[in-house]
């Protein structure tokens, strides 16, 4: 499949690597320390539909309609030779000024053909982050031959994330999807289409989905490394390199130092709202930080929604509260 796609350099994806994984799950992170290296161009949620980051033509140069946009053999000559630009640096500069909006996008835009510029002649690989491509990683491997990472963090903790965030499910984000739901959420219809109003049922049901892909994806492919995000924060020194290799980037000192910077125990143990989005926290403290956040009651409810597919990821141990 990979090969009928990449038949030419039009179409060539070899440089193209994806970290995904449900909103919240670290992701964002993940993909900086791999950047940090120095051998890739960071590309952040070129298929998110807010503008920054995503609908941006000059970066993808195809249309996305909403949240969690799935691409798959039916519809990827709508997609691929977009990612294939990607790969390759191109950057649609004429396509992304049609679709200004204002200072802060030529900013981005700028930073965007510097960076691009700066990759192709270091011969660097496109970095894609981008959580709303999670039901794509199949696509992305076996389509484009991609190496792909997702990162799985447990339910609760990515939960009560996004219930910092006040972060809500929109059902007709997968419902009006007919390739999403025939492929992966098809068993899920019902609940989607009685949606609770409650956020917690709302995450823990968006877990629940994503994850229950992943596996499925994952196990028809064995290419696609799942990482938990528990794991990383632990152990990031160790973690890391196996990350490294999976996307054939190599693991140096400035990488290394990096990742010590990110997570050291001088960092504290939990962000503020206003910096939700950075990525230097005490990373081993920040595991346990769902137990300050959530109630037994709204653990239970975590639990009881995510199960089974929440037991293929973490044991019995992992949902004690502290």
């Amino acid at each position: 499949m990979m090969n009928r796609i990449a038949t030419d350099e039009k179409t060539d994806t070899k440089g193209l690597r994806l970290v995904t994984g449900m909103p919240r799950s670290g992701t964002t992170w993940l993909a900086s320390m791999l950047d940090a290296g120095g051998q890739t161009v960071y590309i952040n949620e070129p298929t998110n539909p807010a503008r920054p980051p995503g609908q941006s033509p000059g970066v993808l140069r195809a249309t996305i309609r909403g949240r969690y946009q799935y691409v798959c053999t039916d519809n990827e000559d709508e997609f691929a030779a977009a990612y294939a630009d990607i790969a390759r640096l191109k950057y649609h500069l004429v396509d992304e000024l049609r679709a200004n909006r204002g200072p802060l996008d030529l900013a981005l835009a700028g930073r965007y053909i510097a960076n691009y510029a700066k990759g192709r002649l270091k011969k660097r690989l496109a970095l894609i982050a981008d959580p709303f491509a999670v039901f794509n990683a199949s696509w992305f491997s076996s389509s484009l031959g991609a190496p792909v990472v997702v990162t799985v963090r447990h339910p609760a903790a990515t939960v009560s994330s996004r219930k910092r965030l006040g972060r809500r499910v929109i059902s007709q984000d997968f419902l009006s999807q007919p390739l999403l739901m025939r492929d992966y959420l098809e068993p899920y219809r019902a609940e989607l289409e009685n949606l609770s109003g409650d956020i917690i049922a709302q995450g823990a049901l968006l877990w629940k989905m994503v994850y229950g892909s992943v596996y499925t994806q994952a196990s028809a492919d064995p290419s696609i490394k799942i990482v938990r995000h528990e794991d990383l924060s632990r152990e990031p020194i160790r973690e890391f390199e196996h990350l490294f290799a999976h996307f054939g980037l190599q693991y140096n000192t400035r990488a290394r130092r990096a990742i010590e910077r990110s997570t050291s125990a001088k960092n504290p143990a939990e962000l503020s709202l206003k910096d939700a989005y950075k990525t230097r926290v005490n990373s081993k403290q920040n595991v346990t930080a769902w137990h300050r956040r959530l109630t037994e009651q709204e653990v239970r409810v975590i639990r009881d929604v995510t199960a089974p597919i929440s037991d293929l990821f973490y044991t019995e141990d992992d949902w004690v509260l502290s």
